[in-house]
């Protein structure tokens, strides 16, 4: 990796040369943001809270870090430097510019305040000329052409040194009248901006739209939003205040274009907040005055790369160091940078505006109304599927390296390559929306939604377990399933080429076993593998092959590793720990009937009511203080709470059953059981009758009165516990069935 040059720089000299350290070349300001680089969103309107408070921040403490008494020294120890981050660079030598790899969204808000200072600068131009200050003509016109040059745009230099020239000439003037309507005329044809309100927009639009800023966008799009945005700001002074005013927006209703608007309204206030104000100056004069002490000491460390390649690298050290992009960002430049990289010179730069255009819309509808976590997920199952590379979500590292090595096996990533990805991550989008239905992706819990498909069953195996493994915190897992999906979506897709995701999806959700072969297999080794298994391992070592390879089956060494593992994950399992796969268990174990110890599918509808529901104490944990003696005291030294709170004494209910059964011993809590899961012949059932049957066989007396009560012995929770594991497991490999 070669780096060109490391040097601390502030906006007005970013582009300085640094190529040898003893070099001095004064550049004007030249940024270019690539086609590939997300959009501006530091003022985003969705999430002003979090992007104002940093451009806020930015500027107040800035102010609160700024000595004035240091402000002109020429001690550089005592200079009021504050230091912004990092700005990653490479030559974009065509141009003679810079591509912009990273810090971007700072050195965007830099660059809003230069506009700030423009329009305040304009101002205060029109308004010596209105005094007719002509002591000041000179210095402050040829002041402003140099800014203006240096900081807004260069590409009509030629008509700014003309402009000088005339300066120079017009003040030998000694009629100052017509020396001030001369420059004035000039000015206003070089500058043709119409401060009047009703005229404003249109005019400074007009002007912006024939230039190429000084920090400009591949994506042209971005820089007519850009302009847009700053003509609709206007400042002027109204009773000795200045003031801003945002017009309505005549252009696209961009979001972009709202960013723009909403962070120059945010660094106008907070630079109006810390003006001194002076009766001497202009509020104009002013204003621009303290933008430039601003912009003269906010410093960023350029690092500038030799090519693209060694930005990149530079860029992934650097976010892996400090705070990264988010996920959908790093993936969306990855597919852009290569996008563009292989379609220049092969297509036309406008069509490839067009189409990253068209692709920014895809993009955004399938990533509209779900959050972070939720984007990622999305994310997770899309390059799973496009890179068939099984990838660790809590690592971007992981996303990289298999669009990387999915990028080499490509000769070149043309539009319909990026088209057809796109494509994948829209329909990926729309298949994590259906697994959750008219639910909000957002408000359901993985857990609550996990117990809500178990209550449905007719529903598909694979759709109970993708909420199984999402409430197991399987996540990575997950693709195994969904590539299968999609695999088999894309296949039927060929034959129907109007077939969307939407109908495929309820069409296979709500399918009988056995008309989706490979669907129903990847459910069933899934489901089994999940389930049986003590942890994640087994499972995944599933899902990566099957990932990687989809014609990958289970082998006999995988399900043996799971069997191995169940009995001794029963046996240990306690309440408190991983209790939603034992709800899961026992909500299936409702759809069965009990046939001698062999489980069959039951006829009749599931008995627990709600997702709302709470593993249940046969033998209540906490006991009722004056009738302690009901309730289950071990005589051989064995801890109480470690038999209370294993699979033996377990049994769940509806949350709100749960709670009017309270702290019951476990006699008195089976007529909760009796009244309220019955059979189809109206009798309790059979789970209930079986509990009745135990405490039948193992228990002691305790007198209550005239009465004698039941109390459960050890061997009570040891025969349930045995008895709960086998149903477990039929359960497991017979869950296709419901």
């Amino acid at each position: 990796m070669k780096i060109i040059g490391a040097r601390i720089r502030d906006i007005h000299s970013l582009c300085n040369i640094m190529e040898k350290q003893n070099e001095r070349g004064e550049r004007h300001l030249k940024v270019i943001i690539p086609h590939y680089q997300r959009p501006y969103t530091w003022g985003n309107a969705i999430d002003i809270d979090a992007h104002g408070d940093l451009i806020a921040n930015l500027i107040q403490d800035f102010f609160n870090n700024y000595d004035k008494e240091k402000e002109n020294t020429e001690d550089k120890d005592d200079h009021n430097t504050y230091f912004t981050g990092m700005i990653i660079a490479v030559k974009n030598k065509e141009r003679e510019a810079y591509n912009i790899i990273d810090g971007q969204q700072r050195l965007t808000t830099i660059f809003l305040l230069n506009i700030i200072s423009f329009i305040c600068r304009v101002n205060y131009i029109n308004h010596l000329f209105k005094e007719e200050t002509f002591g000041k003509y000179e210095t402050e016109l040829n002041d402003f052409c140099d800014f203006y040059v240096n900081n807004i745009c260069a590409d009509n230099i030629n008509e700014i040194e003309n402009l000088k020239k005339d300066v120079e000439e017009a003040v030998l003037e000694k009629d100052v009248v017509k020396m001030t309507k001369k420059l004035a005329d000039r000015f206003k044809n070089v500058f043709p901006i119409d401060f009047k309100k009703e005229n404003y927009q249109e005019s400074f639009k007009k002007f912006l739209y024939a230039k190429t800023l000084s920090l400009d966008y591949e994506y042209s799009h971005y820089n007519e939003l850009l302009k847009d945005a700053v003509s609709r700001v206007r400042i002027y002074i109204s009773d000795n205040d200045i003031e801003l005013d945002i017009l309505p927006n005549i252009g696209d209703d961009d979001n972009i274009s709202e960013s723009y608007v909403n962070a120059l309204s945010i660094l106008f206030e907070n630079i109006k907040e810390n003006l001194d104000v002076n009766e001497d100056k202009n509020l104009f004069q002013l204003f621009a005055e303290r933008i430039k002490i601003i912009t003269d000491n906010l410093k960023v460390c350029l690092l500038l790369a030799e090519n693209e390649e060694d930005a990149y690298t530079l860029f992934e050290v650097v976010n892996d160091r400090s705070m990264p992009l988010e996920t959908i960002d790093l993936i969306k430049n990855m597919f852009y940078r290569q996008y563009v990289s292989d379609s220049k010179g092969n297509e036309k730069v406008e069509d490839i505006d067009k189409h990253i255009g068209t692709l920014n819309e895809k993009w955004n509808k399938s990533f509209e109304k779900l959050g972070k976590d939720h984007r990622d997920f999305v994310l997770l199952i899309a390059i799973s599927y496009i890179t068939s590379s099984y990838i660790n979500s809590k690592d971007d590292k992981s996303y990289k390296n298999a669009i990387k090595d999915y990028f080499e096996k490509n000769s070149r990533y043309e539009y319909k390559n990026i088209e057809k990805d796109f494509n994948v991550i829209s329909d990926s989008a729309a298949l994590y929306k259906m697994f959750y239905g008219k639910s909000s992706v957002k408000k359901i819990s993985v857990n609550k939604m996990a117990l809500r498909a178990e209550l449905d069953n007719t529903t598909h195996l694979f759709y109970k377990v993708f909420h199984m493994l999402r409430a197991f915190k399987q996540d990575n897992v997950i693709p195994a399933l969904t590539n299968t999906i999609l695999g088999q979506f894309y296949s039927e897709k060929k034959k129907n080429g109007i077939l969307k995701i939407e109908e495929f999806f309820e069409k296979i959700k709500n399918c009988e076993w056995g008309t989706n072969r490979e669907i129903d297999c990847v459910s069933k080794d899934l489901n089994k593998l999940a389930l049986l298994g003590k942890n994640y391992e087994t499972v995944l070592k599933y899902a990566k092959e099957k990932i990687q390879n989809s014609k990958f089956k289970l082998t006999e060494e995988l399900c043996n590793e799971a069997e191995e593992q169940y009995v001794e994950w029963m046996n240990e399992w306690k309440k408190g720990t991983n209790d939603i796969r034992i709800k899961i268990l026992f909500n299936r174990l409702y759809a069965f009937e009990n046939n001698k110890g062999n489980l069959e599918v039951e006829s009749i509808s599931h008995h627990l009511k709600t997702e709302k529901q709470e593993l249940d104490h046969l033998d209540a944990r906490k006991q009722e203080t004056d009738l302690k003696e009901f309730y289950y005291t071990p005589l051989d030294g064995t801890i109480r709470r470690d038999i209370i709170d294993s699979l033996g004494n377990m049994m769940i209910l509806d949350k709100g059953l749960n709670i009017k059964k309270s702290n019951s011993y476990l006699e008195s809590g089976l007529g909760e059981y009796e009244k309220k899961y019955k059979d189809g012949s109206g009798n309790p059932h059979w789970l209930v009758t079986e509990i009745k049957d135990l405490l039948d066989k193992y228990h002691i007396k305790v007198k209550k009165g005239k009465k004698e009560v039941k109390v459960p012995t050890k061997d009570f929770f040891s025969k349930r516990k045995e008895r709960l594991i086998n149903y477990f497991r039929q359960v497991i490999y017979k869950s296709e069935q419901i």
